[in-house]
């Protein structure tokens, strides 16, 4: 992925092929994460809920819907659709709480990534945080995939994938490895959220995921010990991993395949020739329970990256965009109708957000 130099950087290489604007969206990214940092000594849920009625970034939060007081009124025109609010709500109710307790010795104090205006060198977050337990919050999206005697199911069609014989045919949780009697049936769930949130192995295992934190008093569920399946600084994405056997499991396989349902809907609904710019964005803004804000994206910048071509269907690309952000937004998903897979990165000095490089439907 990238070719470690002397002098403390990392190379990258990504070129902006085009844009809307000369400046490249990147040249902002790093310093400008929204990751919310807990001081030490902070107690976590009510200072969590101070920093938030404090915030200087969008005081009072009007632009933010709390997904227990989200309704069809608050879609704007003209996708205010029942589909659509049930699509939005599916993903909502998929979107995650990402808790990291401390920060890898591995991050990289800076690294340069190479633009067709020339190589940029950032400063990478948290490289001063270096083994401290400083806990840090961000945002995330779900997906899963179902194991029945070691063979995969897709978690859309619930039919068995074409596959070698499996590595194991009993489920590799911790439980049921010293298990006399391991299940059969297992879960691998996937968090997808952005690289500058958890960067490594080292922080996955330190790291937790809060499940259906819709409003204060929610019940606690989380899925704890993450691994990582890959990550990807360039396009600021990393996948963590959770092995499960336990009833949650079929739960969000179900959610899973509601939202892949009322997402073929939309899409045959609303997704036109001509590109539509109407995005949303479902975060814990400021560690806090889950909530909606709808906007627009405002440029597009599409990049090729040594592991990220585009094709003739597909592009690569990150947006800047108008819907509110917060700290603690890093790494949710930004929804589009259909088209791409874009992960929130962080606020440029121009008030608009923006996004990691993902692929995106031309």
């Amino acid at each position: 992925m990238g070719l470690v130099l002397s002098r403390g950087f990392n190379f990258f290489k990504a070129v902006c092929c085009h844009s809307s604007n000369k400046l490249n969206t990147f040249s902002f990214r790093i310093d400008q994460c929204e990751c919310f940092v807990l001081e030490e000594g902070l107690q976590e849920e009510a200072d969590l809920h101070k920093h938030l009625r404090d915030c200087e970034k969008n005081p009072g939060h009007e632009q933010f819907i709390s997904i227990k007081t989200f309704r069809l009124g608050h879609i704007p025109e003209p996708y205010r659709d029942n589909d659509m609010y049930q699509w939005i709500k599916s993903c909502a109710e998929l979107t995650v709480r990402v808790d990291v307790q401390g920060t890898s010795p591995n991050r990289p104090k800076s690294y340069m990534m190479e633009t067709n205006y020339g190589r940029i060198i950032y400063s990478y977050p948290f490289y001063n945080q270096r083994e401290l337990k400083i806990k840090r919050y961000g945002s995330g999206a779900l997906s899963l995939t179902k194991y029945i005697e070691g063979f995969e199911y897709d978690s859309i069609t619930d039919s068995v994938l074409v596959q070698p014989k499996p590595i194991c045919n009993t489920c590799p949780c911790e439980t049921c490895q010293h298990s006399d009697n391991p299940s059969r049936t297992w879960w691998r769930i996937y968090v997808l959220t952005g690289a500058h949130v958890v960067f490594d192995d080292v922080e996955a295992s330190n790291t937790t995921c809060r499940l259906f934190y819709d409003e204060p008093s929610s019940p606690l569920v989380t899925l704890g010990k993450m691994e990582t399946g890959f990550f990807n600084i360039v396009r600021d994405e990393c996948q963590l991993c959770y092995v499960t056997c336990a009833p949650i499991g079929d739960k969000l396989f179900q959610l899973i395949e509601k939202r892949f349902r009322l997402w073929l809907i939309v899409k045959n609904k609303f997704q036109k020739p001509k590109e539509e710019t109407f995005n949303f964005i479902v975060s814990h803004p400021h560690g806090c329970s889950k909530q909606i804000t709808f906007g627009h994206w405002i440029q597009k910048s599409v990049f090729v990256t040594e592991d990220s071509e585009a094709t003739d269907d597909m592009d690569y690309t990150s947006f800047n965009y108008t819907t509110a952000t917060c700290p603690g937004s890093s790494g949710a998903r930004v929804y589009t109708i259909a088209r791409g897979i874009n992960l929130h990165c962080g606020a440029i000095k121009n008030g608009a957000n923006f996004s990691g490089i993902g692929p995106y439907e031309k």
